[in-house]
């Protein structure tokens, strides 16, 4: 047989397995988002509200040069009707008037630092409190990136839990108590996240959110159907223990269990790595847990809204998955961490890390078969079927799911947007994406070296890790 057989057969098995795992998800996924509706139904959230025993939950706002989102970002959290909160906004350094905004508006005093630094960071130059709201601290620190910032704010955190909430989102207050229950449910429960969705275009409220006017343009809109689609997929993840990933810009965890397995580590995708070393910390303690990802829509956040700046995060986003996956490379096909290990991890490489070099693989061979004058039309139909046509019948299915159950898209513009972008994301957009994720990998193996360091020392971490 010729060698463009073998590799027909390649390109169309890889793409068929993968659209046969996301299938399964996405059917996991919508019973899910099934038995949610129904027990947000039956869930009487004012008993939980006044409850005396909801914990008190500290907000931890990485910051850098964020002074035009940074005021209404907190102000947004100290009108949550959520009264056990504790709110650290961590200045990273930045060099525009992040901080002098703060001063302005929250009337900053400066304190001495009142705590001890369990995890190493960069030097905090001062602590403030404010005066007019007394349940706000800042800290000003040396610039080192978001995880040293999180670190930092996590050193400071007094409270038994901690929610990580990027300095550019807004979380809708009615939906907002859904992450109590499971902290109250279970004492297993050692982390949650929620669903993020696009808010550019979005207003807020009282503290609710609008989304009539979303989205305010078409590279909006694909992100937005992203979002869904990718939320969706966790669902299913989530059914099975499986989530590798539970949303860096709204997630809560244990304080004290981060801690003790060392904080965040130094990656461009600090959620997805701190994520499996849970996995992989609690189940080598031989300890029960739960890992929980509500779909409830808690979390809007803003996306880039240039191709310049959408690259940008598609590459760290890309990068900083391929230095999680080389971290924990102790999990794949090991038994020993169950479902994680055995399933999760291994499509983390095969669905996620590869696809975009495997895409691009498929486009330059038919360009090629193309330009010789032997392109299989069968297998290039084939192709575009599994490859183009599975993202449009994902995309609708998606849209459909949101639309019967939460419906936080009411105006006929946004669906009308979204459905659009269901057709055309696969004719430019979609290549974009694979070439950003592609620069991710040139990234990974020029900072091999540096990788494979930080590798080693969160390995260090992990065996030093003693959980009771």
């Amino acid at each position: 047989m010729p060698w463009t057989f073998w590799t027909d057969l390649f390109f169309l098995w890889y793409f068929s397995a993968i659209n046969v795992v996301y299938t399964l998800l996405l059917f996991l996924g919508m019973i899910r988002v099934y038995l949610r509706r129904k027990e947000l139904n039956i869930e009487d959230f004012t008993n939980i509200l006044h409850s005396n025993s909801l914990p008190t939950i500290c907000f931890i706002i990485p910051m850098y040069n964020e002074e035009q989102n940074i005021s209404a970002t907190i102000q947004n959290i100290l009108h949550l009707t959520y009264r056990s909160k504790q709110i650290i906004a961590v200045n990273d350094g930045s060099d525009d008037d992040t901080l002098q905004v703060l001063k302005r508006e929250y009337k900053l005093v400066l304190i001495p630092q009142f705590y001890q630094e369990s995890i190493p960071t960069e030097q905090v130059k001062q602590v403030y409190r404010s005066q007019s709201n007394p349940e706000l601290i800042v800290i000003d620190k040396r610039h080192q990136g978001k995880y040293d910032t999180l670190n930092a704010g996590l050193n400071a955190c007094e409270q038994p839990f901690f929610l990580a909430v990027d300095a550019d989102s807004f979380i809708d207050d009615a939906t907002f108590e859904a992450l109590v229950r499971p902290i109250l449910g279970s004492a297993e429960t050692v982390a949650i996240g929620a669903t993020i969705r696009v808010r550019n275009g979005c207003t807020l409220e009282y503290n609710r959110i609008d989304t009539k006017k979303f989205p305010n343009g078409v590279l909006t809109a694909m992100q937005g159907l992203e979002y869904l689609r990718s939320f969706l997929m966790r669902q299913g993840w989530d059914w099975i223990g499986g989530n590798f990933v539970i949303a860096g810009a709204f997630s809560i965890f244990s304080t004290e269990l981060i801690r003790n397995i060392g904080g965040f580590s130094s990656t461009a995708a600090e959620d997805v790595e701190i994520v499996i070393r849970l996995h992989r910390v609690m189940r080598e303690s031989r300890l029960p847990y739960r890992i929980v990802y509500l779909p409830d829509p808690v979390s809007w956040t803003e996306a880039p809204s240039t191709l310049k700046t959408l690259g940008k995060q598609r590459t760290r986003w890309h990068y900083g998955l391929l230095e999680s996956i080389w971290y924990h490379k102790k999990l794949c096909f090991n038994p020993f961490y169950g479902l994680v290990g055995f399933i999760t991890y291994p499509f983390m490489i095969w669905g996620e890390a590869l696809e975009p070099i495997v895409e691009i693989g498929g486009y330059l061979y038919i360009l090629t078969m193309w330009f010789l004058g032997i392109l299989n039309i069968p297998f290039f139909i084939l192709f575009l079927l599994l490859s183009f046509g599975f993202t449009f019948f994902y995309s609708l299915a998606c849209l459909l799911i949101e639309e019967l159950s939460f419906r936080k898209y009411p105006s006929f513009k946004s669906i009308a947007s979204l459905l659009a972008c269901c057709l055309i994301e696969n004719f430019g957009y979609r290549q974009f994406n694979a070439c950003w994720k592609a620069r991710g990998f040139f990234r990974f193996f020029r900072n091999f070296i540096k990788v494979n360091q930080e590798a080693r020392r969160v390995g260090r971490l992990i065996s030093r890790t003693a959980i009771k």
